[in-house]
């Protein structure tokens, strides 16, 4: 996997990003494997919210194929205020 500088984004892109998970679903291929971000009692794929809020920031979506997950997307997301747990 090539590994792209992820832009910076806001808790408001996140959050755009979480609506539009909801308004559209997850993706089979996006379902969370080992973590998930919670919010309002529904769990997200934390590496497709990252992607998606990049998409609200600069207008296009980051690929999920040129980043990593894990540690990467999930303290972002965490720094913003958001929940990451692991997956039982």
């Amino acid at each position: 996997m090539t590994t792209k500088r992820i832009p910076e984004v806001t808790r408001e892109n996140v959050l755009t990003a979480i609506s539009e998970i909801t308004r559209d679903g997850i993706p089979v291929r996006s379902m969370p494997t080992k973590f998930a971000l919670v919010f309002r009692g529904k769990e997200y794929p934390p590496k497709l919210v990252l992607s998606l809020a990049v998409k609200a920031a600069t207008g296009e979506a980051l690929s999920v194929k040129v980043f990593s997950g894990g540690e990467e997307t999930n303290s972002r997301l965490r720094k913003l205020g958001f929940t990451v747990t692991t997956i039982e």
